[in-house]
């Protein structure tokens, strides 16, 4: 029997959702866009950095155009992005607000992904120039570090085993626990056996009937 196969290559699937998310954007703000940035976790190799490149290039090809490798921007990883972020938004307005003249501090970043674990540590220093008030920041990497293999879908895994062995466990007590002795005078309220540990659980045997 004949049956159509095709197969791609994860850079190229990786492409089309990107592609999705371009013509998605482009809905948003009503024209074409011809830029792209990403961030990338912070212990990617050099190697892995050009596949991200060549999705996003794979992606505006998809769309019709083609766009240059300097248009598309690798810039910071996925722990230095936020820190950034939050030292030119939130640290920067608590600096104004306060009128402060120097503010020196030391942010970690620490974003926990779905497959990855990215840290940085950077030196943030803030300065006012007395001659025209403008903020002066200077920002120095202390360093970085991470994991590339592990992130939250491994906490996720881990606890759909936990909880599949104590669902199999609890079916399994039902099925053989023997019967239970009728109510006497002094135990009037027998209670069924609590199969998780947190009392009175009637679940397992809802379940065994069904």
């Amino acid at each position: 029997k004949a049956t159509n196969r095709q197969e791609y290559s994860a850079e190229e699937i990786a492409a089309f959702t990107v592609k999705d998310l371009l013509r998605q954007a482009q809905r948003t703000v009503k024209g074409r866009i011809t830029e792209g940035s990403a961030t990338y976790p912070t212990l990617y190799s050099q190697k892995r950095k050009e596949a991200l490149l060549s999705v996003y290039q794979r992606a505006f090809e998809l769309l019709g155009w083609e766009v240059g490798a300097d248009r598309i921007h690798l810039s910071l990883d996925e722990a230095n992005a936020p820190a950034f972020n939050y030292i030119y938004t939130e640290l920067l307005d608590e600096f104004r607000k306060f009128r402060l003249n120097k503010l020196e501090t030391q942010i970690m970043s620490y974003d926990f992904g779905g497959g990855t674990t990215d840290i940085s540590l950077m030196h943030v220093l803030m300065q006012r120039n007395p001659k025209d008030g403008r903020v002066d920041i200077h920002t120095t990497l202390q360093g970085v570090s991470g994991d590339l293999r592990y992130g939250g879908d491994n906490v996720s895994l881990e606890a759909f085993r936990i909880l599949k062995t104590r669902l199999a466990l609890a079916v399994a007590g039902v099925r053989h626990k023997a019967p239970e002795p009728e109510a006497t005078p002094d135990n009037p309220e027998e209670k069924e056996e609590d199969l998780f540990g947190a009392g009175g659980s009637s679940w397992g045997a809802e379940v065994t009937e069904k």
